[in-house]
């Protein structure tokens, strides 16, 4: 008489709390997962449990069930299981966070310091994570938009360890990435090819920076020219973020360093009572205290990035550069915080021009070519609509090398008295 072969038991996860572990290596497994719809349906849920009962296999069941970047294992990990036949809407939807509060000890001595120290730690990780996964499928369908191909196997470097490594990427030196940076940040925009991934040691070369600006959500995609992406600053948050990696840039190599709080009081004073040359001046000094900064200072462009640095810190000014107006483009615009500040009433409009040092131009038609240029951008009407309590006043900056060679300002051409 044949007997059936009895089925052994599948080993149980004594100590094992790890859901992709206990479903890909066979455990048993009580499946609890038709509680997550109950859960859904919870406004709080309070997991009071003794130790043993299941509580943290339960929380990893969640973090794989929700994670957005977990998606494309979800169908093996779930298979069989109640909520993996009828999932929820809300599966795989969710950037997930998951804190390990064991991890930084019991002395309270260093409780402080080792809490702030994981929690930073497992916080860039998460960011990193999350983004390469989000930015992956947004440049598809981005360059799908602008009619370009996206880059091959999707977007973007897979070996950078946390947003630490962008803080260090600004250091490189005044050249390579530093000028992408003082690029974006005066322009507004990069035209460049994204990489689907690259060794960190290869950090240096142009695309590859953009391409970690594009994962960490600094650039976005505008377009397309020539069959290049052209990439920029989606908007004021993160531009005023690039201002601060400019300026922590300028610090870390010992160049262009400026009193924040002094140049807040003078940027005040421009915005409330419309004294602009003070801080005008400072900046301009500050220019040309730094000797070792000069061989740098080599173009509008460049110089601009310093000004925006800095002119873009302040929290009374929306700092806009590049912004359309009269037929052209405006270097940069600083328009007052009305909705946090609505006394403010002065904005202004600023040209810059540049001369190498030594040259036959003059800064006195430079100047004029620069009040000419800012007289069209006043006359604007997007202004004046934009900001019908403001009044704005042109400020035309000629530079010869690392000094300033003239400075005037241009009124509207029908500003009234405030």
């Amino acid at each position: 008489m044949a007997t059936a072969a009895i089925k052994p038991y599948p080993p149980i996860p004594y100590g094992v709390a790890d859901f992709r572990a206990i479903r890909r290596e066979g455990f048993l497994y009580v499946d609890k997962t038709r509680f997550v719809r109950e859960l859904e349906g919870d406004r709080y849920a309070f997991l009071l449990r003794p130790r043993r009962f299941g509580k943290t296999c339960w929380l990893s069941m969640l973090e794989h069930y929700y994670d957005r970047t977990r998606k494309d294992g979800f169908e093996a990990l779930f298979a069989g299981t109640e909520i993996g036949c009828e999932p929820t809407g809300k599966r795989s939807g969710y950037a997930v966070l998951r804190l390990n509060f064991s991890a930084f000890g019991k002395r309270l001595e260093t409780l402080e310091e080792r809490f702030e120290e994981y929690c930073h730690t497992r916080v860039d990780y998460a960011k990193l994570r999350h983004l390469v996964v989000v930015n992956r499928d947004a440049t598809a369908a981005a360059a799908r938009a602008a009619d370009v191909e996206a880059p091959a196997g999707g977007e973007p470097p897979r070996r950078v360890s946390n947003s630490a490594e962008l803080r260090d990427a600004k250091a490189l030196g005044l050249n390579g990435n530093f000028d992408v940076l003082r690029q974006v940040i005066a322009e507004g925009r990069l035209d460049s090819d994204l990489c689907p991934s690259f060794p960190m040691e290869q950090l240096g070369q142009r695309e590859n920076f953009a391409t970690l600006l594009r994962c960490f959500g600094l650039l976005s995609i505008r377009g397309a020219v020539d069959g290049r992406l052209r990439l920029g600053v989606p908007n004021q948050t993160v531009r005023q973020l690039m201002y601060g990696y400019l300026r922590d840039a300028y610090r870390d190599v010992g160049v262009f360093s400026v009193d924040l709080l002094a140049f807040e009081n003078l940027i005040w004073a421009m915005a409330r009572d419309g004294e602009w040359r003070p801080a005008v001046d400072y900046l301009a000094a500050a220019v040309r205290r730094q000797t070792s900064v000069r061989d740098y200072v080599q173009g509008e462009r460049l110089l601009q990035g310093f000004l925006a640095a800095y002119l873009g810190a302040t929290s009374c000014f929306v700092f806009h550069t590049g912004q359309e107006l009269g037929k052209g483009y405006a270097d940069m615009v600083l328009a007052p915080l009305t909705t946090r500040y609505p006394s403010l009433r002065r904005g202004y409009v600023v040209e810059l021009k540049y001369l190498k040092r030594g040259s036959k131009a003059s800064a006195r038609s430079a100047l004029a070519a620069a009040k000419d240029q800012l007289r069209g951008y006043l006359a604007d009407e997007r202004l004046t609509r934009q900001h019908p309590t403001v009044r704005f006043t042109g400020l035309a900056l000629v530079f010869s090398g690392w000094e300033l060679a003239a400075a005037e300002a241009v009124d509207a051409p029908s500003a009234a008295p405030i």
